[in-house]
């Protein structure tokens, strides 16, 4: 994901997490990361990554995330909701998931 710091202060010690469905959420190796300090209008890209067993059914998903920072100051969440659904495995014999997704998203302040 990339974060934007769309204000005219730096940001410092800010980190991003991730919320939702816990079926999903306990498969990331982290639901937390920091965030680089950011200049007003500099941006920075995050990774969050999770590996979801084979076995998991067909469900709908929602993945939440906040950005704050130590002093208090949040940024609107932003939500992704989608349905993940097993897949044969393909040519190259690896099982994968199928995903359909509506990403919703706070409009920025006025």
């Amino acid at each position: 994901m990339d974060v934007v710091n769309i204000t005219s202060s730096p940001i410092q010690n800010a980190s991003a997490s991730l919320t939702g469905t816990p079926s999903v959420i306990g498969q990331f190796s982290a639901t937390s990361l920091t965030i680089p300090p950011l200049q007003p209008g500099e941006t920075t890209s995050l990774e969050f990554t999770a590996t979801l067993p084979s076995s998991l059914q067909p469900q709908q998903v929602e993945i939440r995330v906040s950005i704050t920072e130590p002093g208090g100051a949040t940024a609107r969440p932003q939500a992704i909701l989608f349905i993940i659904q097993p897949v044969r495995a393909g040519a190259d014999g690896a099982d994968g998931f199928r995903l359909q997704s509506r990403i919703f998203t706070n409009p920025k302040p006025a």
